[in-house]
C-alpha cells in the first residue's frame, strides 16, 4: 500500500531525474533499487549533452548526472545547482588525444598544433589539457584549439586562444584525417586504422599520472536543484542513498585504481584538482572551494 504521509513528507510531486545508463546507475534506473517515500520520473533527452544543456540552462529536472566542468560553470554564473559527491562516470583521458597514423611525433611536439575538440569546456577536453601541462609542460595556450560547439552552459565565453571551427558535418576524426587540424580529443577510445594515439603508451602514461598527483579523473557528477534541497533535503538524502547502494554494486576500476569513488572524502583529491584545471585553464572567474559547491543540508555526506 501507498504510504502517502511518507511521500508528502519527503516530496509531494514526482522528482524529475536525469541519470545515463551506467554501471553505477542502472541498478536505479532499472528499478531494482529505489527511494522509499519518493517517485522518480526518468527522464531521457535526445542525447546526452543535450539533456546536460537542458539542466543547466533551463532547470529541466530535479537531479541529473552532469559533466564535472559544466556544472562548476554552472554554478559560476549562479545557476541553483548543488553538488552531490556522487562520481558516476570516471577514466584516465590519456588514450583520447589523437593523430594520425602516418605521422610519428609525441606530445612534447605539439606546441604551436592545430587542436581539434568539440568544446573547449568539455571534461574530458579540460583533463586532456591538464594532462599536457601537468604532465609534460605544455601550456593550454600553446596550443591552437579549434572547437566545433559552445559550452553546454549560454553565457560563458572560451578563452582568447579558442577558436570556433565550422566542421561542415564533418566528424573530428574526419578534420583529423583529412588535414584540418594536427590533433584531436576524442570522446571514445581510437578505433580508425587511420588514427594513433599521440601519448605512445598511455596506459604507461595513466598509472605515471596517478604516480606523481594521486589524482583519478573524474567526468560525470550527479548535482541537485537547490530548491529541492532546500525544500526537501530529505528526499535528496534518499537519492544520495540509493546512488551509493548502485555505485557500491558495480564499482568500476582502471588500471587497479577506483575511478568512481563515492562520497565526498573518497573523492575529495580529485575534486580539488579538478577546481585547480577549471580556474587555471579559464573555465571560471576565480578558485572555486569545494565545501561551497553543496548545500548545507548535505555537507555531512560522505
Amino acid at each position: 500500500m501507498r504510504n502517502t504521509k511518507t511521500e508528502d513528507r519527503l516530496c509531494p510531486r514526482p522528482l524529475r531525474v536525469h541519470l545515463i545508463d551506467r554501471p553505477s546507475t542502472r541498478a536505479i534506473l532499472s528499478g531494482r533499487l529505489s527511494a522509499p517515500g519518493l517517485k522518480l520520473e526518468f527522464c531521457h533527452a535526445s542525447t546526452p549533452p543535450q539533456g546536460f544543456r537542458r539542466m543547466v540552462r533551463e532547470g529541466a529536472y530535479d537531479i541529473s548526472e552532469l559533466p564535472l566542468m559544466t556544472f562548476l560553470q554552472a554554478r559560476a554564473i549562479g545557476r541553483p545547482l548543488t553538488l552531490l559527491p556522487a562520481v558516476v562516470m570516471g577514466r584516465f583521458q590519456h588514450r583520447f588525444l589523437a593523430a594520425r597514423a602516418d605521422e610519428c611525433w609525441g606530445p612534447e611536439a605539439l606546441r604551436g598544433k592545430r587542436i581539434a575538440a568539440r568544446s573547449y569546456s568539455v571534461t574530458t577536453v579540460t583533463l586532456v589539457r591538464a594532462i599536457l601541462w601537468h604532465q609534460y609542460g605544455i601550456a593550454p595556450e600553446e596550443l591552437h584549439w579549434l572547437c566545433t560547439d559552445d559550452s553546454h552552459v549560454d553565457g560563458i565565453c572560451d578563452p582568447p586562444h579558442v577558436q570556433r571551427l565550422d566542421a561542415q558535418g564533418r566528424s573530428l576524426e574526419e578534420l583529423l584525417l583529412d588535414g584540418t587540424v594536427d590533433a584531436a580529443v576524442l570522446g571514445r577510445e581510437i578505433t580508425h586504422p587511420g588514427l594513433r594515439c599521440v601519448i605512445a603508451d598511455p596506459d604507461a602514461a595513466a598509472l605515471d599520472w596517478v604516480a606523481r598527483t594521486g589524482v583519478t579523473q573524474i567526468n560525470h557528477i550527479v548535482a541537485a536543484d537547490e530548491d529541492l534541497v532546500t525544500g526537501h533535503p530529505e528526499a535528496v538524502r534518499q537519492i544520495w542513498r540509493i546512488l551509493g547502494e548502485a555505485a557500491r554494486a558495480a564499482p568500476q576500476s582502471e588500471l587497479g585504481y577506483d575511478v568512481t569513488p563515492f562520497g565526498l572524502e573518497a573523492s575529495r583529491k580529485s575534486l580539488e584538482f579538478a577546481l585547480d584545471c577549471a580556474f587555471e585553464q579559464g573555465l571560471v572567474p576565480e578558485r572555486m572551494e569545494l565545501e561551497t559547491l553543496i548545500h548545507p543540508a548535505l555537507r555531512d555526506l560522505v
